[in-house]
């Protein structure tokens, strides 16, 4: 069933029904649904009476619904009178009531539960739904009643203020509020105006009214409005039915106000266009009474200015007798920080002194000259500006002006040394240059530090790139600017230019430039060398080099000397009159030192190499290089006792064997050597071949063997009984830097004496013809047998294993061939005898030659001021005891003897 009716106007349902098409087509008449519009009311409920029941699945509701009509709870609103629980019993009707609303708010899906039913328009009727499984007889239904409160126009306010029962009672510049809360009774939007006034009007002049009104609305978002408006008559936004406003109305009494009484009334008039009067009215009387009464404002806000350090301005304010009684006001100033000041003057900038009069309702405006403190910390500074009345009393005729003045962060430094020009040599001595920075700001301050240099060969460096927080004003730190001062630095003049930047504001930055004027510089360095390897006492001398390094910044030569440790000997082999070549800066030069060891040497020995700057004798340098010498106790020898020879053709031949031990913590490569010295005069000694070198495991022994042959001429010829001879037995790590030594003593016997050293006796004490004659005999086959042998030791290519027996002879006929030199170094001839006989002739006294060592590479030779008619001299210099005379003779023979042709 459907709430509608039989249109007797054809086709034209109204403005509250619709034409329902399908009705109208079935009953072949225009049939209007009457519609329901939810938002022309507050409320509505549908009453109906009912009896009966129906089937399980079978429903009898009623409904509104819109659009389609469908049970779409967004579109359809149903209430199953089942709920209701009707009687069962024939004719007992039961009254059923219904609230759309309820049902319509259950919906979750409800957008806006503020509004009737959503504001929709509805159709509505009663409707059963059966599922045909089987039916009863149904409810019985009657009446159709539907209730409904409707939103109409008209409407009342309710109007509730706070003011005095007794009106309000204020002295000249008082502000007197009046609260209301004025509420629509009605039920559709009122628009209304609210209009207040003083009954002393010239208070209500327009352009600076006595009166402010300040209303607050709920807009339709619900959200709570001010009134733009302010004005003594406002217009208020629509009030919903129900709502409420506050209103606040506000009025200040002018300044010097007269005593008298006054009535203040506010009224409200509606605006919506139903021209309905006015709806609402509230008056209040108002007393002014007398009182003095003074006003301090000012155009600024309260953020007045914006002063730096020492810095100052104007705060300009106005001094008003708000009061109706003349009176004369005392000004003064209070800051919140020490060191400001502040003084009143007038606009002209004149000081005003206090008290300054003031008749009642007047006022002057005047300036504030504050001065910030010299030494301002950023930040806010408060500070009060009071007006007092002396004659007022205490109660009345005082006011206070409050403001901030924002100091701003000053920042700004300083750098400074105590000489910015410098002046010192290149000699790779550091100086160091202090400078103090001083934050002279108002705020705590951190810096980064950077250098700049006019070349980066100055080398100047910052000890830190940034600073420590300094304190504001003065706070001071040390920067250290480090000089190498580098060895070779160009003489001339450098800049060094050191900035420092604030870490907060990089744009605040400060810069202190010095200069470096580097002078000549004289400096040298000479090379620590390491001797790795043993050496031993006696040996044949060998070459080492030493670089020397000019270190200046001019080309400069070096005298060479040296600090010689007690057992060595050295000499320079490629010097000029004592010194170096001239060296360029940066470069350098090898200078050949010659060595040896004397006899019983032993230890590590330093030896220094010394140069000397020839442009500054004051500047020199040592390299030094260490030598071990001897044993180190990490190979030891076990010596064996006296060996006699008395016989040159024994069974077995003569040795003497002795123990070699490792003590070293890792196994050692060994190697033998003996040193014959002046025993090679009287016998040939070697070392057995097997044991000439060998491996040792730690504290593993092994015996060598040496092996003697002594001529039947020599025992034969001893100028005495018995003779004693040393050699020396050197075992030599080819893994570590050790060699350990033992002397083998040997004791030679005279052919036909005793070794206890009784020599034979002639048997006459004088010398006879026929001795001399046999004495010349055997010194002419002697000669013959040095030449024999010689020869013999020229052509032998085995290893020299007779202590260097021979090792530079040269052939007899070279000195014959250059009779004008001096013959070149030769050795004594083992076998002969022990002192020549007198009759032979002295041979020329020569140094013996020592075969050279290799030398580590050096730089060439300066050219010699002699005339060289030989080949040249080899980059370690002349051999031992060699003359450059008789190196252009016999120079080239010497080369091809030793392989350096």
């Amino acid at each position: 069933m459907v709430h509608s009716f039989i249109s007797t106007s054809g086709n034209n349902c109204g403005s509250n029904a619709q034409l329902d098409a399908g009705m109208s087509n079935v009953y072949q008449t225009p049939i209007c649904r009457n519609i329901f519009y939810s938002s022309n009311y507050i409320s509505s409920q549908i009453h109906i009476q009912a009896w009966g029941s129906v089937s399980p699945g079978d429903s009898v509701s009623i409904e509104m619904w819109r659009g389609s009509g469908s049970q779409d709870i967004n579109e359809s609103i149903v209430y199953d009178i089942t709920d209701s629980n009707p009687s069962q019993a024939p004719d007992q009707w039961t009254r059923l009531s219904w609230d759309p609303q309820v049902t319509y708010l259950a919906n979750p899906y409800v957008t806006n539960q503020n509004i009737f039913l959503g504001g929709n328009s509805y159709t509505m009727g009663m409707v059963l739904r059966s599922d045909s499984s089987g039916a009863t007889q149904g409810f019985h239904i009657d009446d159709w009643i539907q209730f409904g409160i409707r939103k109409v126009q008209e409407y009342t306010l309710d109007v509730d203020c706070d003011a005095p029962e007794n009106g309000y009672s204020a002295p000249p510049s008082a502000i007197l509020s009046l609260y209301c809360v004025v509420t629509n009774n009605g039920y559709s939007p009122a628009t209304i105006r609210s209009d207040s006034n003083i009954s002393n009007l010239t208070w209500m002049d327009p352009a600076n009214p006595m009166i402010r009104q300040d209303a607050i609305y709920v807009n339709g978002a619900g959200i709570s409005t001010m009134v733009t408006d302010h004005d003594t008559s406002i217009l208020i936004p629509p009030i919903a039915g129900g709502a409420s406003i506050d209103l606040w109305v506000n009025l200040s009494i002018p300044a010097g106000a007269d005593v008298q009484q006054l009535t203040w009334q506010l009224w409200f008039t509606d605006a919506s266009g139903q021209n309905s009067g006015e709806k609402a009215r509230v008056s209040a009387p108002v007393g002014v009474t007398e009182q003095y009464g003074v006003s301090l404002s000012s155009t600024t806000s309260i953020q007045a200015a914006s002063f730096g350090p020492g810095e100052f301005g104007l705060i300009p304010f106005r001094l008003q007798n708000s009061g109706n009684r003349d009176a004369s006001f005392n000004l003064f100033t209070t800051f919140s920080e020490d060191d400001w000041s502040a003084l009143v003057v007038d606009e002209n900038g004149v000081s005003v002194p206090s008290p300054v009069y003031v008749s009642r309702g007047q006022s002057i405006n005047l300036h504030l000259n504050v001065s910030a403190a010299s030494q301002a910390s950023p930040g806010t500074v408060s500070f009060n500006l009071r007006a007092t009345c002396p004659s007022c009393g205490a109660l009345f005729g005082n006011d206070v002006l409050v403001r901030n003045i924002e100091v701003p962060i000053y920042r700004q430094l300083s750098l400074e040394t105590d000489n910015t020009d410098l002046t010192g040599p290149a000699n790779g001595i550091e100086k160091k240059v202090y400078i103090s920075i001083f934050n002279t700001g108002n705020d705590d301050e951190q810096y980064d530090l950077s250098l700049t240099q006019s070349m980066w060969q100055l080398g100047a460096n910052l000890a830190a790139t940034q600073t420590a927080v300094l304190d504001a004003w003065d706070g001071s730190s040390i920067i250290q600017l480090n000089l190498p001062m580098p060895l070779g630095l160009a003489s001339q003049l450098y800049t060094v230019t050191v900035t420092a930047t604030s870490v907060d504001d990089p744009s605040v930055s400060q810069s202190i430039t010095l200069t470096v004027d580097i002078i000549d510089t004289a400096a040298v360095r000479v090379s620590d060398e390491d001797a790795d390897q043993s050496y031993i006492p006696g040996q044949s001398a060998q070459t080492m080099a030493f670089e020397v390094f000019n270190d200046g910044n001019s080309v400069d030569r070096f005298t060479m000397s040296f600090e010689l440790p007690g057992g060595m000997n050295a000499e320079f082999t490629n010097l000029f009159d004592g010194k170096t070549v001239e060296i360029l800066p940066g470069q350098s030069y090898n200078v050949s030192v010659r060595f040896s060891f004397v006899e019983g040497a032993q230890g590590q020995l330093p030896l220094g190499v010394v140069a000397t700057s020839v442009n500054d004798p004051n500047v020199s340098y040592t390299g030094y290089a260490t030598y071990l010498v001897g044993s180190q106790n990490w190979l030891k020898i076990i010596p064996t006792g006296l060996l006699t020879i008395d016989d040159a053709e024994p069974a077995e031949q003569w040795s003497m064997t002795v123990t070699v031990r490792n003590q070293y913590t890792t196994a050692q490569s060994v190697s033998m050597n003996l040193v014959a010295g002046e025993s090679s005069n009287w016998l040939q000694s070697k070392i057995s071949n097997g044991d000439r070198s060998f491996l040792l495991e730690t504290e593993e022994e092994r015996d060598v063997t040496v092996l003697f042959t002594v001529s039947k001429t020599t025992l034969d010829n001893l100028g005495e009984d018995t003779l004693l001879t040393n050699l020396t037995l050197w075992a030599e790590s080819q893994t570590v830097s050790d060699a350990a030594s033992t002397v083998l003593q040997l004791q030679l016997v005279k052919t036909g004496s005793q070794a206890n050293g009784d020599g034979a006796s002639s048997d006459s004490d004088s010398i006879d013809i026929t001795s001399i004659l046999t004495w010349i005999g055997f010194i002419v086959v002697l000669l013959i047998g040095v030449v024999i042998i010689f020869r013999i030791l020229t052509e032998e290519v085995e290893e020299d294993d007779y202590g260097g027996w021979g090792s530079e002879g040269y052939e007899g006929s070279v000195e014959a061939t250059y009779n004008a030199v001096a013959a070149a170094p030769t050795v004594p001839v083992a076998g002969s005898e022990y002192a020549p006989p007198k009759a032979v002739p002295d041979m020329p006294n020569v140094p013996a030659a020592m075969p050279p060592i290799a030398p580590t590479p050096t730089a060439p030779s300066p050219e010699l001021g002699t005339a060289e008619t030989g080949p040249p001299v080899p980059a370690s210099g002349l051999p031992d005891g060699w003359t450059m005379e008789q190196w252009n003779v016999y120079g080239q023979m010497w080369l091809e003897q030793n392989g350096q042709a």
